[in-house]
């Protein structure tokens, strides 16, 4: 860390965010930004590409597992948030399996989506991890 402090600067913003909005009540997201937050500082110090994919490894098991958990529990409780488009004209609608099948099939299965393709780049950062830990040995 022999550059400037203020390089920083928008991390510990970021984690002061993150901080605040725990205070306020808002756990899931106060947890989302301090574990990004914890990510990207342990991509900016790790010490080579080998711990970087790694890290990464780790980053895309803990979505996929999030995704899965939640998809999960669509199919137990039979309840779902179906998104109406994406970005900033979207809006969402909780749906029901007995209500509205299609919408809830939808919802579920873009969770089911995410997680296999979260899970799939972990295991690729996995074997890149592994093919850089093997070349560095010899």
């Amino acid at each position: 860390m022999s550059q400037s402090p203020s390089r920083y600067a928008g991390i510990a913003a970021v984690a002061v965010l993150g901080v605040g909005l725990l205070m306020a009540g808002k756990t899931l997201a106060g947890a989302a930004v301090l574990g990004f937050i914890a990510f990207v500082v342990a991509l900016a110090l790790s010490p080579d590409s080998s711990a970087r994919f790694l890290i990464g490894t780790i980053g895309a098991i803990i979505c996929g597992s999030f995704f899965a958990y939640q998809a999960g529990a669509n199919e137990i409780t039979g309840r779902a948030v179906y998104h109406h488009g994406y970005g900033r004209s979207s809006w969402p609608e909780p749906v029901t399996r007995e209500e509205s099948p299609a919408k809830f099939r939808e919802a579920t299965n873009l969770k089911w989506t995410l997680s296999i393709f979260c899970l799939g780049i972990g295991t690729v950062t996995f074997l890149f991890h592994r093919r850089l830990e093997d070349s560095d040995s010899f």
